[in-house]
């Protein structure tokens, strides 16, 4: 009867770890995907990436050829006084029509900062009056605007934009491999519970084992009775254990469970398998210059590439140039527009200089200078610390697969050491506490084992924060 009970206590344990319907086995990468496709604040995330990417894009359309039409229908009833040649002042009333159609078309010149176009108009002057009209038609202008000093003005806020870009870009990669990594650690977490279970179930089998042999072997008077009384305090231990272990065990699933909004009860497929990350320091070295130290690099480079505009028109002098070329005419027939258009050449040179104020733009200047040197030492302060952090990031890699390989082979050796010690306790040349030793030595080597593979994970996923490069696809995350 206590064989049976025991037994339903092990089981009813088992249970609770371990599905009750086998489910299939699922890769970690699988479950990563399915939870940054459905986890909530990974999906906000995404959508405000996707906002920024759209705001981004309206920014960059001032740069693109822009073409208008516009229509205007000015009408105008007004008394003006108007003096006669004898000296007496006259009020005549004007009622007129001024109707202008006009068509334009320009393209910002990025290289430069300036514009090029071209526009034309038609429109008509009638006063009701005396019911004249006059036609004006502007047939063409093809003008180049462009401004002769801090015209990298212009030039800024596009590379700026374009900066703000990748700085949102990295920092959504980054939060979000970030979220991704917490919940690879919970999971392995979970599995590492999971494996604490089902080796304290193992124990408790053994444990009760032992004390049902015990108490035979007692009554055959061939051990004392605190042989038996310490193999089941033994046993009230492990059952105690046991109790605890489920808890923490459902904790962590309740947790995965609300992080991938569904019930977690998945099955790792290879859980002892390391993730083959093939790195080397140089690789390391080369990713986070490009990528992990990107956000930090470009914030700077914003404000020196503004400085250096500062620099440029630090004098606070501005100059701009309008020239172009067009055809026009005028006519109070529609028809002689055609004829005979006039063409004209204008120029315009426009010129800002500062009265006051001067000092100023010199210290502005300096300030700039300065900025800019910082810039430039701490770029080569990260260039450096990379070298260092890919160094100590392989080392530590190497360090922890030596460690995996060692407690593999341990784990192998222990196995079959367990199996020889129970061979010999059952014909009474070991006692159970040598062999409950050995199993306690197996279940430390596999969780140790397994906080190994779970320390690989946590450096792959901080590999793909930092680089944003997965060393295990062999492919950048973005």
């Amino acid at each position: 009867m206590n064989n049976l009970k025991a037994f339903c206590i092990a089981f009813h344990f088992l249970l609770l770890v371990l599905p009750v319907k086998a489910q299939p086995c699922i890769s970690l990468d699988d479950i990563i995907q399915e939870f940054a496709s459905t986890n909530n604040d990974l999906i906000t995330l995404n959508e405000k990436m996707k906002i920024q990417c759209k705001l981004y894009q309206n920014n960059q359309d001032k740069w693109k050829p822009s073409t208008k039409l516009e229509v205007a229908l000015p009408y105008s009833n007004s008394i003006e006084s108007v003096i006669s040649g004898d000296g007496n002042v006259n009020y005549l009333k004007r009622n007129y029509l001024n109707p202008l159609l006009s068509i334009s078309t320009a393209k910002k010149i990025s290289l430069t900062g300036g514009e090029i176009g071209i526009n034309g108009s038609l429109g008509l002057f009638h006063n009701f009056l005396n019911n004249n009209k006059q036609f004006n038609a502007n047939w063409f202008n093809v003008y180049v605007s462009q401004p002769l000093f801090a015209y990298n003005e212009m030039k800024a806020d596009r590379v700026k934009q374009r900066i703000s870009l990748c700085i949102d870009s990295i920092q959504y990669y980054k939060g979000r491999e970030t979220k991704l990594k917490s919940i690879v650690e919970a999971i392995l977490d979970y599995e590492i519970a999971k494996q604490r279970i089902i080796h304290i179930t193992q124990q408790f089998t053994e444990a009760n084992y032992a004390l049902q042999r015990t108490k035979t072997l007692y009554q055959l008077g061939r051990v004392l009775a605190e042989d038996t009384i310490l193999i089941a305090y033994n046993l009230s231990k492990v059952n105690l254990e046991m109790a605890k272990l489920l808890d923490d065990l459902k904790a962590k699933q309740l947790f995965l469970t609300s992080q991938l909004s569904k019930n977690y009860d998945y099955s790792l497929c290879e859980l002892f398998t390391i993730p083959n990350l093939q790195i080397d320091s140089s690789e390391l070295r080369r990713l986070y210059l490009n990528y992990g130290f990107q956000k930090e690099l470009i914030i700077d480079s914003i404000d020196a590439f503004e400085n250096t505009i500062k620099m440029k028109k630090a004098h606070g002098i501005t100059i701009s140039i309008l020239a172009g070329i067009g055809a026009n005419n005028s006519s109070t027939d529609i028809n002689q527009l055609y004829n005979s258009p006039s063409q004209r050449q204008n120029i315009t040179l426009n010129a800002t200089v500062p009265l006051t104020g001067w000092q100023t733009y010199k210290r502005n200047n300096q300030i700039a200078l300065m900025e800019q040197q910082n810039y430039e030492r701490a770029k080569q302060d990260i260039k450096n610390s990379a070298a260092q952090w890919a160094k100590e990031t392989y080392n530590n890699y190497k360090y922890l697969v030596q460690s995996y390989n060692l407690a593999k082979s341990n784990l192998e050796g222990l196995k079959a050491l367990a199996n020889s010690v129970f061979k010999r306790y059952e014909v009474g040349r070991a006692s159970f506490t040598e062999y409950a030793s050995v199993l306690n030595e197996i279940s430390n080597t596999e969780e140790g084992l397994l906080n190994i593979i779970k320390q690989l994970y946590i450096l792959r996923f901080e590999l793909r924060t930092k680089t944003l490069f997965d060393f295990t696809l062999s492919k950048d995350v973005f």
